[in-house]
């Protein structure tokens, strides 16, 4: 019977080799040329090579384990074993923390650790373990008691499937203890908006599943009714150049290839989400939408801006609007922003003194009447820049209000909030009469024209 030294002496010794020709193995592999490699055993050759690295995460979790309780790391002064790694490779903090994690996780489910071991299953599996026990800490002991069923469901299933399953298999085997757990984590729930220096809001916040799933079933629906209303009709365009119609959305509008769904709104899906932020706050806040008032008002923004900042150039130097809150300017807004606010809003003229004292002011009115909204509602149908079918947003003067633009139908032309950014902020101009032609002249001096639905 060999004593425990001469064990332990065995088994670093079998290390050390075994590390020898897997570091030989592995400087071998990687001289492989992929390219000069033939097809018909391309497949196998990646599922073998990705089971014997899952053994190979076997094999450093359990090294970990036995690490992360030794004295080594800690004899060189580290802080723990995860610094230790750190420190001693370039994979970074979570690397570490992820190897470490694996072998705690082995060492607390040893059936699901062999399963890794031999690469039936991989390390995300037992990730996913541990994050249901996180979730459901009440459930550990009886998980540990049905190991045998937890690897036999690892071995059947990726690890997302697996831990849905393993959730329900929870319910099922303490009902009681999986709500006390669900009421835990309620504390865990929070939504915070916040508003920075520059008027900017952040939100962030962790929502309950079935809050989470409406928000995310709400902004999913805003945003395809969005590209739904944006689909290309190439038929209704009328390119400026030779008035000929686009024939392939290979190209866009202007003639150029296509990079993206929209040839003009070509912005990542996260920020496609704002605007469907935006439609379903609007819904939510129309006079229909249901929401108590806040002092005496439906839910809206108040802007204050001078009337020469209202009737200034783009770009010109004038004072900037103020976003109120509750009543009181509270942030800064850029004077573009403001102008496009109040493009198609109410406005309230207030008189000021040369102290800014308020003197007098006037009664609410609409820019545009709703009855001149309804018409151009019905004439335009959809978005009038070149290539949107978006629904209409808001309603534009093409020759704007703050400098004497008449708020007429001549004049008025619906866009939705993209485009009427892009008009206001983005350096388009629109020129033409809306009842016949509109012409749209680009910061880049691409142009373009379009005519109402149907009317060519």
């Amino acid at each position: 019977m060999c004593r425990p030294e001469a064990a332990a002496a065995s088994a670093d010794a079998r290390l050390a080799v075994l590390r020898a020709e897997v570091a030989q193995v592995a400087d071998s592999l990687s001289r492989i040329d992929a390219g000069a490699l033939s097809e018909g055993s391309l497949g196998h050759a990646l599922t073998d090579l990705m089971r014997v690295r899952r053994q190979l995460d076997g094999t450093l979790g359990a090294i970990a384990e036995r690490f992360r309780h030794s004295s080594e790391w800690a004899a060189d002064g580290a802080r723990d074993a995860a610094a230790w790694l750190r420190a001693q490779s370039v994979e970074g903090f979570g690397a570490a923390r992820d190897v470490l994690d694996t072998g705690a996780d082995m060492a607390a489910f040893p059936e699901m650790g062999e399963a890794l071991r031999r690469g039936d299953i991989g390390a995300r599996h037992l990730r996913s373990l541990r994050e249901v026990v996180r979730r459901f800490p009440r459930l550990r002991g009886h998980l540990q008691g049905a190991e045998s069923l937890v690897v036999d469901l690892a071995r059947e299933s990726e690890p997302a499937p697996f831990s849905r399953a393993l959730e329900g298999i929870c319910h099922r085997l303490d009902p009681v203890a999986a709500q006390e757990d669900a009421r835990d984590r309620e504390r865990e729930f929070f939504f915070r908006a916040s508003t920075l220096l520059d008027g900017h809001v952040r939100v962030d916040g962790m929502l309950p599943a079935e809050v989470g799933s409406l928000l995310i079933s709400a902004l999913e629906s805003a945003r395809r009714s969005m590209a739904d209303d944006s689909a290309t009709d190439v038929q209704d365009l009328d390119l400026a150049a030779g008035g000929v119609a686009a024939a392939s959305l290979g190209v866009d509008v202007f003639g150029t290839p296509m990079v993206a769904n929209d040839p003009v709104d070509s912005r990542w899906l996260s920020q496609r989400y704002v605007e469907a932020l935006q439609r379903i706050l609007t819904a939510a806040t129309a006079p229909e939408g249901g929401l108590a008032s806040v002092a005496g008002q439906r839910p809206q923004v108040n802007v204050t801006v001078s009337a020469e900042t209202l009737a200034a150039e783009p770009g010109e130097g004038v004072d900037c609007g103020w976003l109120e809150r509750f009543g009181v300017p509270a942030q800064p807004m850029c004077a573009d922003t403001a102008r496009r606010l109040a493009c198609d809003s109410s406005l309230r003229p207030l008189i000021l003194d040369a102290k800014g004292e308020l003197v007098a002011f006037g009664s609410s009115a609409r820019v545009a009447p709703p009855a001149l909204r309804s018409f151009v509602l019905r004439r335009d149908r959809h978005g009038r820049f070149a290539g949107c079918r978006a629904r209409i947003d808001e309603v534009h003067h093409v020759v704007f209000f703050a400098r004497g633009g008449p708020t007429t139908s001549s004049n008025m032309l619906g866009l939705c909030w993209f485009h009427h950014h892009l008009v206001h902020e983005g350096g388009w101009e629109l020129s033409g009469d809306a009842n016949c032609d509109i012409k749209g002249v680009g910061p880049d001096g691409r142009v373009w024209t379009t005519g109402p639905p149907g009317s060519g």
